[in-house]
């Protein structure tokens, strides 16, 4: 063999360009870009090379951030035009439709075409036709909204929080009827999204039973679209949510499914040809799986060594891992701020500094050494990033060591038998007997991801804690590394104490207890959200059978608070309900000594013996006039709610004006606080 193929460590220079793309992201990129580009000019100046090379890179990322993140304030915000988008994903609901688009152009009230910038937008549809599919190109008439930034619940995170996290810029309503067109996308990125759904059709055609196809399908093309919440609930709570995303586990072994078919190659002496056909047909099926940001680094990774066996050279399993950073950043400086990309990279790094020092068997001792070596590497990546997953997903799980070693030797033979019997599918053939040694493996790795799920204690949930503990977890995972390479008892305890350090500092983080109500406002719903020490209630004006529907729709926004609070269910009530201090008897909320009246078309309106009600808050469905709500509650205030027709709350309040009534629109950002009735 010869030298290593890179004598330059890559470690710095990744370091630097993720430094720039992150002060960029805080800052202003062109400041940071130059600063960083005249830092660089004169450590070249004074020779240092290795410093100008790493400030260069930190330009680079400042640069990159610079000129490909998206521009929100490119997209034509709030006035009517007709857009032009490819549909990258569709979700189906049980009358709606939301689809993941990204826009190509639009045209204005003048006709003329404009490019839009790369952010992605949701398109929602009230009707599941006309017929869409990710990879078609949509033609509509509407208007893109920018995504609320108001919240309305204690510690609720925005819905542009929410959409900034899914890479989502916006959202639109469209009905059918403005709907122009749709038709298949004439980019190459979307022809392979329509590749991709061609697999999927071909798996879902074959006669593997259903589970397993759904399993297959998510395996092979990292579709999971159709993936029940039972299964995502399951393979999370075991430790192998892993498994369901794509990742290195998944092209090494599409890799070695290709290596196995270009063997004859190597039989014939073109040991390059093969190892270059695999390398691309490996970013083939990258670019068809959408590279994601955990496909895209082993790609390169597997690039990278099977580049370094066809020059002979040996290769550094770390540098390729940096290269993969640094050329993901340079085309998508975002994808720095993803989960996908920090607990992929994380999980990696994890791997290469641990997994060889935590095996304790030989390498002579190939097959113990190898069993060993599931262990230490499940045990390697969760060192890396468990505190990552905590964070994010609040709960960490505890039988992920049993539940990954059993499932990693199933995991090769299933994805291998899936792809070999959807190429028999896809040739004409009716691989009958590997249908159904295929179906036994998915049933055995879902069962593995049931049996650890539905162990006692399988979750340890409700962790939220302070991003600043993350330092205290890198800072531990550090001195654990440093304290194993070195063989240094130091920083073993440095580890150790730095670990116990951060783990009570989350641990004596207070949650304060509260009760209030809040009113949140939404499209075709009226609903009022009551938060008590252990527990928070949602009542609606819609009916009983929507209720589980509206309380699944209003989750997100309560789950931080909930969890905080080891609150589990968010509980519902329509007609009748009590809380301290808060009464509701259908249509009126009793809140302290004060009363809200909800009036609609399904709720009793007669006045109570009561005082007059603060507010009364019209409501969808009412078909009376103000003059009656007048007559009947005389209330201090008059309140239209969001979910009426807006030329309903139009006239009712050019009729509250007639009668020096005060009254207001909540479509107006205007609120109720029914917390000031409890004071």
């Amino acid at each position: 063999m010869r030298a290593p193929l890179s004598m330059m460590p890559l470690i710095p220079a990744a370091t630097a360009m993720a430094a720039g793309i992150i002060l960029s992201a805080l800052t202003d990129a062109a400041l940071i870009g130059l600063a960083a580009l005249a830092a660089a000019i004169i450590f070249a100046a004074l020779k240092h090379n290795l410093t100008a090379i790493t400030t260069c890179a930190a330009a680079a990322g400042a640069l990159a951030f610079g000129v490909g993140a998206p521009d929100e304030e490119a997209l034509p915000f709030n006035r009517p035009i007709m857009l032009e988008a490819d549909i990258k994903e569709v979700k189906d609901g049980d009358a709606t439709r939301r689809l993941k688009v990204s826009p190509v152009r639009y045209a204005d009230e003048k006709g003329s075409y404009r490019p839009t910038n790369p952010a992605d937008i949701y398109l929602y549809i009230p009707s599941t036709e006309p017929y869409t599919e990710p990879g078609d190109r949509i033609v509509a008439t509407t208007a893109i909204e920018r995504p609320e930034t108001r919240t309305y619940f204690p510690e609720e995170t925005s819905e542009q929080q929410r959409m900034k996290r899914s890479g989502i810029a916006g959202k639109a309503f469209v009905k059918p009827e403005n709907i122009i067109s749709a038709e298949p996308s004439p980019r190459i990125m979307m022809r392979l999204i329509k590749l991709r759904m061609s697999i999927t059709g071909i798996i879902y055609r074959s006669g593997m039973k259903g589970d397993t196809k759904r399993l297959v399908n998510i395996l092979i093309t990292g579709d999971t679209s159709d993936m029940n919440q039972s299964t995502r609930k399951s393979f999370s709570g075991a430790g192998m949510a892993h498994v369901l995303a794509l990742s290195g586990l998944h092209v090494g072994i599409i890799a070695s499914l290709l290596m196995i078919a270009l063997y004859p190659l190597r039989l014939c002496r073109m040991r390059s040809a093969a190892s270059a056909s695999a390398i691309i047909l490996l970013w083939s099926y990258a670019a068809v799986t959408g590279l994601s940001a955990s496909v895209t680094r082993a790609t390169v990774m597997a690039s990278v060594l099977l580049m370094a066996s066809m020059l002979q050279r040996r290769h550094s399993p770390a540098n390729a891992l940096c290269l993969a950073a640094m050329l993901i950043m340079a085309f998508d400086p975002t994808a720095l701020f993803t989960i996908s990309f920090q607990l992929s990279f994380a999980a990696v790094a994890g791997i290469l500094l641990f997994a060889r020092l935590l095996n304790p068997t030989a390498p002579r001792r190939r097959i113990a050494h190898r069993l060993a070596g599931i262990v230490s590497v499940s045990l390697s990546a969760m060192l890396a990033t468990g505190a990552i997953s905590a964070y994010y997903f609040h709960t960490f799980p505890i039988y992920f060591l049993p539940a990954n070693v059993a499932v990693a030797p199933l995991l090769p033979l299933l994805i291998s038998g899936g792809a070999t019997a959807i190429t028999i599918e896809a040739c004409g053939g009716d691989p009958v007997m590997l249908n159904s040694v295929v179906d036994r493996l998915a049933q055995c790795v879902t069962g593995i991801a049931n049996l650890c799920n539905n162990l006692p204690g399988a979750t340890l949930d409700g962790l939220y804690f302070s991003p600043w503990l993350l330092v205290g977890a890198a800072l531990a995972t550090a001195l654990l590394a440093y304290g194993l390479h070195c063989r240094r008892m130091a920083g073993l305890t440095a580890s150790a104490l730095c670990a116990v350090a951060t783990i009570s500092m989350g641990m004596i983080q207070a949650t304060p207890e509260h009760s209030g109500v809040y009113i949140i406002p939404a499209a075709g719903y009226t609903c009022v959200a009551v938060a008590t020490p252990g527990s928070v209630s949602i009542i609606s004006t819609a009916g009983d059978r929507q209720l589980s529907e509206i309380a699944a729709r209003e989750m997100p926004r309560m789950r931080d608070y909930m969890g905080r609070r080891g609150i589990d269910t968010l509980m519902t009530a329509n007609r009748r309900a009590e809380f301290p201090g808060v009464v509701y008897r259908c249509p009126t909320l009793h809140i302290g000594n004060s009363s809200v009246v909800f009036a609609d078309g399904n709720r009793n309106t007669k006045p109570t013996d009561s005082a007059p009600p603060v507010y009364v808050i019209i409501c969808r469905g009412y078909r009376g006039t103000m003059k009656e709500i007048a007559t009947q509650y005389r209330p201090d205030t008059i309140v239209m709610s969001t979910d009426l027709n807006t030329k309903i709350a139009d006239r009712y309040m050019n009729e509250c004006r007639q009668l020096n009534m005060p009254a207001y629109s909540m479509r107006s950002g205007r609120i109720p606080d029914l917390n000031a009735l409890l004071r």
